[in-house]
């Protein structure tokens, strides 16, 4: 049997009513094992893009040397 949840879906959508009040687009939402919520924003609000920071390995997967 499953414990209660953590989260209710109205605590997303109030997530995510307060990242598109403040300007930001969010790219995606991760919820961990202990309910803790994170949002993923896009670099500048429009682009899709996630925030993270190209790596070494970024050229090596897209085919790019």
């Amino acid at each position: 049997m499953r414990g209660p949840s953590r989260f209710s879906a109205s605590d997303i959508s109030r997530a995510l009513r307060g990242a598109r009040a403040a300007g930001r687009s969010v790219v995606k939402i991760e919820i961990d094992c202990e309910g803790k919520l994170s949002m993923v924003f896009d670099r500048d609000g429009k682009s899709g893009e996630p925030v993270a920071e190209p790596n070494e390995w970024d050229a090596e997967f897209n085919g790019k040397d």
